[in-house]
């Protein structure tokens, strides 16, 4: 799934983690509560880091393999690593916090690397360069996104 959200959560170098903000009503969110881990990707900002986003962010894994065709491997904790993604951090759960249409997700990270020195896509450069036809799909997929979590408060 695509995350606006995945921030450090860790002022000692020496103890790397992460946090992430997973919506309930994807897919994402209940293989990590189930697993107790994730990674996190920065994808490159070029056309394959567009065609990533518009993958694994408009649409949920409940309707159809969303990594099929994507390359990925088992990373340490058995979360895929995608390797197309500039850098990644793996992590496994300590805690998670629902609060209405989501969970915060705290994590120590156990692994991760830079895999090449290029800039990675922002959501800027997201809604400055997805074709409108793609704009269309994303604000679809958000509005669904939005209608559930409004419908558990």
């Amino acid at each position: 799934m695509i995350s606006s959200t995945a921030v450090t959560a860790s002022l000692l170098p020496e103890s790397p983690r992460l946090t992430a903000q997973l919506s309930k009503t994807n897919l994402t969110h209940d293989l990590v509560l189930a697993s107790g881990a994730l990674a996190v990707h920065l994808l490159p900002d070029d056309e394959r880091g567009l065609e990533l986003f518009r993958t694994l962010g408009m649409r949920t894994g409940h309707e159809a393999p969303k990594l099929d065709d994507v390359s990925a491997v088992a990373g340490q904790t058995g979360s895929p690593i995608l390797q197309d993604a500039v850098a990644y951090a793996e992590a496994r759960v300590s805690a998670a916090h629902e609060v209405e249409g989501s969970t915060i997700i705290v994590a120590d990270v156990v692994a991760g690397a830079r895999d090449r020195d290029s800039p990675v896509l922002t959501i800027e450069s997201v809604r400055k360069r997805l074709p409108p036809e793609w704009a269309e799909e994303w604000a679809r997929r958000l509005e669904e996104e939005l209608a559930a979590a409004r419908r558990q408060r």
